[in-house]
């Protein structure tokens, strides 16, 4: 691209045109880049800066981004969640020994086990004397596969920020001339970020489910030594509810969930060349959808360790002590039976900002309140 050209998308940038996320997807990324690129219809382009424009992957490298950074908050604030679980449940230790990872030689099941031990090495809580169910007993290794889920979209976005995408592609020898060549090569088609972005929502799916069952076993009470429904005397209803609402969250994040693959059929009417579709607003779109219900998710298990925390004595462990005071704080803002109702909105709410809409340093702050 030439400077002048360069400096016409940096202009973009003050009122970035608006794509549709839904019928963009086809072979590379020429429509939604049409879209984006459409206020440059008229600039004088150069020779090869058209196809520069409309015929790469920046798409699926933006996207890959996007889930890299808002899923990693959202695994970091699954860990202290399930933390706040932990403690509401009153789960044996053991199940979370560091010393575990010395016979299961996963570096991501390590770092599973040590975030947990950051979270909990002041725990005072009582712990039941039998196992929990597997629901937590497995935090540790589903976790860990969020954790390298994590890594590799993370590294395909470093990959994608690096590498010249563009369909064709100019290459130069310093041998010689001759060797020089403009090759048509498969650029505008980033499989790996869509693979990355399925692998992503496949272990977000899989931490929903945990909750879901978390939630369950916390309302039911009799083998965690809670009240059933967390029901205190005069309430008059329990707090199944809960338990019902997280119904169709889960199952439209287990549809989204699905694999993208390339069966995924494209009709090309002219020159049936372009038979193969680009995966990755579609395994993006998907991502929409999955992150939505573990926002949802995760708020209500928030919510119901809050609740069921009332009923245990030993204080938070200093790590979540802020994070279980301003769920606790938000839970009590209305009469227990109504937690399902407007408590439930608003935490679903600040969640849900907490991973997507926060600045940078907005979510700092927002950090260190925890």
């Amino acid at each position: 691209l030439r400077p002048e050209t360069v400096r016409a998308i940096v202009d973009l940038l003050r009122t970035p045109p608006q794509v549709p996320l839904q019928s963009v997807a086809c072979s590379g990324e020429v429509m939604p880049l049409s879209w984006l690129m459409q206020p440059l219809a008229d600039l004088p382009l150069g020779i090869g800066e058209a196809m520069a424009l409309v015929n790469g992957s920046p798409f699926a490298t933006a996207m890959a981004c996007d889930v890299a950074l808002t899923a990693g908050r959202r695994v970091k604030l699954a860990e202290r969640i399930f933390a706040l679980s932990i403690e509401a449940s009153e789960c044996p230790a053991g199940h979370f020994d560091r010393r575990l990872a010395d016979r299961w030689p996963d570096p991501y099941y390590k770092q599973s086990l040590d975030r947990f031990h950051a979270l909990l090495c002041d725990s005072t809580r009582r712990q039941l004397k039998h196992q929990a169910p597997t629901s937590w007993r497995v935090l540790p290794n589903v976790l860990a596969a969020a954790l390298q889920a994590l890594s590799e979209v993370s590294q395909c976005a470093q990959i994608g920020l690096q590498s010249l995408k563009d369909n064709p592609t100019f290459l130069r020898s310093d041998a010689s001339r001759d060797a020089d060549l403009v090759v048509s090569g498969g650029g505008y088609h980033d499989h790996r970020a869509a693979k990355a972005i399925d692998q992503m929502n496949s272990v977000l799916m899989d931490l929903c489910v945990l909750a879901s069952r978390q939630v369950g076993h916390l309302l039911d009470g009799v083998a965690l030594g809670l009240p059933a429904l967390l029901a205190r005397p005069g309430d008059g209803v329990g707090l199944e509810y809960l338990a019902w609402g997280m119904t169709e969250p889960l199952t439209s994040a287990r549809r989204a969930a699905e694999a993208t693959t390339l069966d995924v059929g494209l009709q090309d009417p002219a020159g049936n060349q372009s038979d193969i579709a680009s995966l990755g607003f579609i395994a993006y779109g998907k991502h929409r959808t999955v992150a939505s219900s573990f926002d949802a998710c995760f708020a209500t298990l928030a919510l119901t360790a809050a609740l069921a925390l009332d009923f245990r004595e030993a204080p938070l462990p200093g790590a979540l002590r802020s994070l279980g005071d301003r769920v606790g704080t938000i839970a009590k803002s209305r009469k227990r039976v109504d937690a399902a109702g407007q408590p439930l909105r608003r935490l679903h709410t600040l969640l849900r900002a907490s991973c997507e809409a926060m600045t940078s340093r907005e979510h700092a702050e927002f950090e260190a309140t925890q």
